[in-house]
């Protein structure tokens, strides 16, 4: 077949504003009927250089879609491939795939018959996600060994001798009225034979393009394909969104959408208020986005300039603290990309645990990482995580000081990282319930050891018309604006209290950034340049 960006997940509910996919590629009907609808990719995890490899990447994401409902589909295999490895085995007219346009049942792919599927995981040039479903009754994930067909080829599981997917599960839910059953898989892992797409600043991410075909069967005759869609095409890094919830009331959000294709087609997007938060677009959900954006296309991205409100819900006491989810499509995919779940900064934000401050400061060659909680419930603790060079890693677990992990006082945390790296350090806390399930805090940046100024902003000059702006002070509230050389406010940003934040979507100049703390009247005044790219 939820940022190579890889993105797979969730399924479009009646009243979903954004584009429902329909059947696409080189079908068999047959008596199943495989007629596929509402794909959606979203990555929830990605380890870069993954055993070392530069070339190589893990991801975890969640995947849903939607399938015509049919007695016939007992037996669902799905097979992903960077479109470089897909099958060749079928010759025109058919298609440039395994499958054919035509014709009764066939033998289905294995490793040895022009199936291109894999023996081991992460194996290169072959399918990379491999899912077996059994379908009868309640829908269970066949194990690793468990492909029918080919006992050698190696699925995405969660079970068996050679488990891949550690914590993957399925769902079906039966929509009755859209005659179809709605499929969600979560924590999925694979690996992709190809960079990571967290690129350096001055490279654009190389666009993945993905080849899926999904076929299934009757339990009778599970070593014959009966039924198939052959050739989907799908997209995991594209279009590339980035969305923030900042810290401030009403609450807003700031969205930016961007693509690396250079055909100019249109953007349909949507943004929900994620009431329950599990990540899905679901009925109950809030739309607070929806539209379409023509033109889009490389150099013109669709982006909100200021932080935006989505009122009444942006100071409605218990809708305002949800997370926001942001999905996006183009017509050159078969699938939309949807967001993580977007949360209110740290400090602001209705979790478990109750952040009363954040703070992580330099002191030569350590960080000093330290936060304090005003009450915390049902809390495990909190997972420290840095970012250099782009990649999260997780280095300390700080567990709760609250008796069974609840706690109505204030309780002080601090952890010291040794880090004498020369370039910006972020850092986040993870904080972890006693059930399992976490959420990231606001980020803070600090300087490289021997870095000086009170302000950092970095890269200058930029080659992709992005910059980061690192405030050594985390307590301050600031105003930000950027002006051209006319004196003309091209960005502005009022009330900032996160310390560190991004500036994008300059066009190729010189700058001025002026940064005001209104409660002081301290002013800092720094030139930027923006470079042809």
């Amino acid at each position: 077949m939820k940022k190579i960006l890889l993105s797979l997940m969730l399924l479009v509910v009646s009243g979903y504003a954004v584009k429902t996919f329909g059947q696409s590629g080189c079908s068999n009907p047959g008596s199943c009927d495989v007629v596929l609808t509402g794909v959606e990719i979203g990555v929830t995890q990605k380890n870069c250089n993954f055993g070392g490899n530069p070339n190589k990447m893990e991801i975890v994401f969640d995947l849903k879609f939607k399938l015509k409902a049919n007695g016939g589909n007992k037996w669902i295999f799905i097979h992903s491939y960077l479109q470089s490895d897909y099958p060749t085995v079928q010759a025109p007219p058919s298609v440039s795939g395994f499958f054919p346009c035509s014709g009764g049942a066939q033998d289905p792919p294995t490793a040895v018959n022009g199936g291109n599927l894999p023996t081991s995981y992460g194996q290169a040039l072959k399918s990379f996600l491999n899912i077996g479903l059994n379908n009868n009754g309640a829908t269970t994930i066949l194990a690793s060994n468990g492909y029918i067909p080919d006992a050698s080829v190696v699925l995405n599981s969660p079970t068996g001798p050679a488990a891949n997917s550690p914590g993957m599960t399925v769902t079906k839910t039966n929509l009755p009225v859209q005659a179809v059953d709605s499929f969600s898989l979560k924590n999925i892992r694979v690996i992709i034979n190809a960079p990571c797409f967290i690129q350096p600043a001055n490279v654009i991410p190389t666009p993945i393009i993905v080849k899926t075909d999904v076929w299934s069967t009757n339990a009778s005759s599970v070593g014959k394909a009966q039924c198939w869609l052959g050739g989907i095409t799908n997209g995991f890094n594209d279009p590339l969104i980035n969305a923030n919830k900042p810290c401030s009331s009403p609450r807003t959000y700031t969205l930016n959408i961007s693509t690396t294709n250079l055909t100019p087609t249109t953007l349909t997007y949507a943004g929900y208020i994620d009431v329950n938060e599990d990540g899905a677009v679901n009925v109950g959900d809030i739309q607070i986005l929806g539209g379409t954006f023509p033109g889009f296309v490389a150099g013109n991205p669709y982006f909100t300039p200021a932080p935006t409100t989505y009122p009444p819900y942006s100071n409605t006491p218990g809708i305002a603290e949800k997370p926001l989810l942001f999905i996006a499509t183009t017509p050159l995919i078969f699938n939309s990309i949807s967001t993580p779940k977007i949360y209110t900064q740290a400090g602001c934000i209705a979790l478990p645990v109750g952040f009363k401050s954040f703070t992580a400061v330099r002191n030569h060659s350590n960080v000093v990482v330290k936060w304090e909680t005003s009450t915390e419930i049902n809390n495990s603790g909190f997972a420290v995580e840095r970012n250099i060079n782009g990649v999260w890693e997780q280095i300390a677990f700080v567990p709760s000081q609250a008796t069974n992990g609840t706690s109505a006082g204030a309780l002080n945390y601090q952890f010291i990282d040794l880090n004498n790296t020369k370039g910006i350090t972020q850092y986040r806390i993870r904080q972890v319930d006693i059930d399992g399930k976490s959420k990231n805090s606001d980020i803070r940046a600090v300087r490289g050891e021997g870095q000086s100024g009170g302000v950092i902003i970095y890269p200058n000059p930029t080659n992709d018309g992005k910059v980061n702006i690192v405030f050594e002070d985390a307590n301050i509230t600031r105003d930000v604006a950027v002006m051209d050389m006319s004196g003309r406010t091209v960005k502005q940003m009022r009330n900032v209290t996160n310390n560190n934040i991004t500036i994008e979507n300059l066009t190729p100049g010189m700058y001025t950034v002026r940064i005001v703390a209104p409660a002081t009247g301290d002013q800092i005044v720094q030139k930027i340049v923006v470079n042809k790219r």
